[in-house]
């Protein structure tokens, strides 16, 4: 199977109950082809002569891909754009600038090619499947971008106040993304790590140099390397490593609901995480005596759980987890015991997950569904026109804001 052969294979169409009327700030339609989010915006900010600041959006869309969403800009003006790859629509004007609160769907018509019959059978009885029982809502990889062939994630080095090692895994660590400059620039700095007077006349055209040139000053102040980094960086390892803990969190809680035969794991970011099929009672070993300790309610290799299951088939539908951080502290069980254990795993406490320094990000407070439902989700099979004797399969759906799709592929083909 293939998907994203090409940017109109992966459509998406940012839904919103936002309806233009007046105000400050002029709202628009954003289309765009093979280009992030902000590269697009950066676009119309240089076609436009408009400060960065004036703009305003609900979240990131796929590059490799035709999206809709929405943009605000402060002040911005009421007309049209045109050009390769992207397309503005001005809608009107509103009161505020648009934010994630205000995205209430995405809609997806996604092409998957290069299928053989058996493929599309497979994937006919899934669909099936995701209709009555919806499917974990995981993070998936988009999140997990800044994390380095180690699979080590910065925040939690962060968090345990290992810093230069936060600092190494951040600006050091080779990670997929780098280009071939910065994997040389990289290269260099690990090999003089420490000689930071030397490094810092070798790493010319290198992103971070000014934080090299810090270190030569004051060689082992690394906390202050750190709050040297950009904000918005530092706030992607938070966001990254968060995500990975609440799929962790969702992960233990799917394999003590789901018996092994229901379920199968796929890679998520540095995780193998499981998806279940149909969601039904609980392995019923354990239940007796309270505690989850049947091999059943375990990926093989893993620690089985000790906190009791849900009791009589209690679904994860409805279930809201929280996002690990110092401020979220579960009450109920069997999260509160999972929350723990899951942290433990990684050396942590939930005291720990806060940032003491510098104090300008933060992990975020609030919650997620355990489970989504897609809406609309509908199948059309055909010939496939890029692959000659095969099929694809084309899938119209919605997913509520912050659930990736790519997730639901992953669930329908395996």
């Amino acid at each position: 199977m293939k998907i994203k052969c090409q940017p109109d294979d992966f459509h998406v169409q940012e839904l919103t109950e936002v309806r233009p009327g007046s105000g400050p700030h002029a709202l628009y339609r954003l289309t765009k082809r093979s280009l992030t989010t902000p590269e697009a915006i950066e676009a119309i900010a240089r076609r436009w002569k408009i400060r960065r600041d004036a703009f305003s959006f609900g979240g990131m869309k796929d590059k490799h891909a035709l999206t809709e969403q929405h943009v605000t800009i402060r002040g911005g003006p009421k007309r049209a754009l045109k050009q390769t790859n992207l397309e503005v629509e001005h809608l009107g004007q509103t009161d505020e600038a648009f934010g994630p609160h205000h995205i209430a769907a995405n809609r997806f018509t996604l092409v998957v090619r290069d299928l053989g019959e058996p493929g599309v059978a497979k994937a006919m009885a899934a669909i099936e499947e995701v209709r009555s029982h919806g499917l974990p809502n995981y993070f998936d990889e988009q999140r997990f971008g800044s994390v380095g062939e180690s699979g080590e994630f910065v925040a939690r080095a962060w968090c345990l106040g290992e810093f230069e090692r936060a600092l190494w895994l951040a600006i050091a660590e080779p990670n997929v993304h780098d280009s071939p400059a910065d994997r040389e620039h990289k290269r260099t700095l690990r090999e003089g790590w420490g000689r930071w007077r030397e490094l810092a006349a070798q790493l010319e055209g290198f992103e971070h140099r000014r934080i090299i040139q810090k270190l030569a000053e004051r060689p082992e102040d690394f906390r202050g390397a750190m709050a040297a980094l950009p904000s918005w960086q530092r706030d992607l390892y938070l966001s990254a490593f968060q995500s990975h803990l609440w799929n962790r969190l969702l992960a233990r809680l799917i394999r003590l609901q789901c018996d092994e035969a229901s379920r199968f794991d796929v890679t998520i970011g540095p995780d193998a995480l499981p998806l279940y099929r149909t969601l039904g009672t609980p392995s019923r070993q354990g239940v007796a005596d309270g505690v989850g300790d049947s091999d059943a309610t375990c990926a093989p290799g893993s620690r089985a759980p000790t906190a009791p299951p849900f009791r009589d088939g209690a679904p994860l539908h409805g279930l809201e987890l929280p996002l690990p951080s110092a401020r979220e502290r579960p009450e109920s069980e069997p999260v509160k015991t999972l929350y723990h254990e899951t942290l433990a795993e990684l050396g942590l406490k939930v005291e720990q997950l806060k940032v003491k320094w510098p104090r300008d990000v933060f992990f975020k407070k609030g919650s997620r569904s355990a489970v989504v439902m897609a809406k609309g989700l509908s199948a059309e099979a055909g010939d496939d026109d890029m692959y000659a004797g095969r099929k694809r399969l084309t899938l119209r759906f919605a997913l509520p804001r912050g659930a990736y799709a790519t997730v639901l592929v992953k669930r329908v083909f395996g």
